[in-house]
Parts: structure tokens; sequence; C-alpha cells
């Protein structure tokens, strides 16, 4: 079973630069119309999923005729989005503690499919529980980690990071940021709909978020000291707007 599994989603694709070449040994899932994202790296998906009302009848017929992509079709009136197939799908296909990188989620002009995909990744679902699998959405040089009960990420980042922290369930307790933060935190909450963790900043170097019970989506993305130049919000550091933004791990 993968380790890695890659969920391509019908949003603008904006690909990170240190994506790799190719898959190697990692599952590649496309919802609908996400699979001409993975067409477009010179890819191939492993399991193709959803209604197929807006992929092009040309990349579906292509797509029935490769032997190594598994085709599941639902009826276009359902009561799941294509992601929340694709999701759990993926979840069966994985392996046991792997990470589902999900690309594609945001944009595409349809603002209400942002919010249900990102929400989503609250859900308790079965699969994603049993398997204590890691959800991480990718979004050019953004990433959007999800972390839930007794889970944290190390940043290994040696760069100044904007990160936000935004509470996916009423209540996120037992929160520790331990690093080079702007504004730390040990044992803190923070309640869902409120902005206390919203624009902190990491100088660089080691850190770690972490969390005790609920449901949290630690945002990250490169500091652009540019744009933060006349803000409130001033960098820790002067350095160069990160080029590179390697994965921060668990």
């Amino acid at each position: 079973m993968p380790k890695v599994v890659y969920i391509f989603l019908n949003g603008d694709f904006k690909p990170p630069e240190n994506l790799p070449e190719s898959p190697g040994d990692g599952l590649v899932v496309a919802a609908d119309r996400g699979l001409r994202h993975v067409l477009s790296l010179g890819w191939k998906a492993d399991i193709l999923v959803g209604d197929f009302d807006s992929l092009e009848p040309e990349l579906l017929e292509a797509a029935r005729q490769d032997e190594n992509t598994r085709i599941l079709q639902y009826p276009v009136e359902k009561n799941e989005t294509d992601f929340e197939l694709a999701l759990e799908k993926a979840g069966e296909a994985a392996d046991f503690e792997a990470a589902l990188l999900i690309l594609g989620a945001f944009g595409g002009g349809r603002l209400d499919m942002s919010f249900a995909n990102l929400l989503l990744s609250a859900c308790d679902l079965a699969v994603l529980r049993e398997k204590k699998l890691r959800l991480t959405f990718l979004e050019g040089d953004a990433l959007i980690h999800i972390l839930k009960d007794g889970e944290h990420v190390v940043i290994r980042q040696e760069e100044p990071l904007l990160i936000s922290l935004i509470p996916l369930s009423p209540e996120v307790s037992g929160v520790t940021l331990a690093g080079n933060f702007k504004y730390p935190m040990k044992d803190g909450r923070l309640r869902f709909g409120y902005t206390l963790g919203v624009s902190n900043q990491h100088s660089g170097k080691n850190g770690k978020i972490s969390v005790e019970r609920g449901t949290l989506a630690v945002f990250l993305k490169p500091l652009d000291l540019d744009e933060h130049a006349d803000a409130n919000v001033k960098p820790l550091t002067r350095r160069r707007p990160v080029k590179s933004f390697p994965y921060p791990d668990y």
C-alpha cells in the first residue's frame, strides 16, 4: 500500500516548485476534471472517480483505454461531492499513517466548493480515522496541514514563514507553538470562528505545532518581505523570500 497519495481536484492548479517529476511509488487519484491537472504534469491517474459531468469526453475515453487506470463513475445526482468520494477511495487504498496530498482544491470559479473542500478535511471519515491518515493541501508555495487529536507538524524551513492557525472544530485545545514564533503559545485554546491564530510568523529553522484535542488547519506560506513592508505585521528578519518550499515533516 502507498505511503503517499496525491489527490487532484478541479480547482485552480498551482503545482509546488518541488513537486517530484513523477509520483514514484505514490498513488494518484483524480476527482473528475482534476484529471487534466494530472495529465499536465505528465502523470497518469491510478484511480479516476466522480460523476464526470465536467470532464472532457476525450479525456474520459482516453482513461477508459488505459488498463492501469481504475475508473469509478457515480450518478450526477448524489449526496457526496467528487472530492468526498475521491478521499474515501484514496483512504481505502492508502497505507496506515499515509500522507494524502491534495492539489487543485481551491478556486475554479466555485467559492462554495473551496469552503466545502477545506471543511471536508475536518469530517470524521472512518477510513481517515482508522488508518490515521494525514491531510495536506498544496497550493503553489503554500501548505495547509490538517492536525487532529494528538498530532503535530515539525517545521524545518530555514526561511521565514507566515503562519495562520484556523480551528475547524468548535474548540482546539492544548495548542503549543514551540520554536522561533513571533507569538508563541503553550497549551493554548483556539475557538471556531475567532481569529486569534491568524498572521503569526516563524523566523526559520526548527519549529513545532501540536494540538491535544480538536481539528486545526495550519496555513504555512513563505513570508513575502515586500508584501509586508508597510503592513502592520513586520517580518522578524530581512531574509529573502524562499524560492523552494519543502514540505514540513511530521
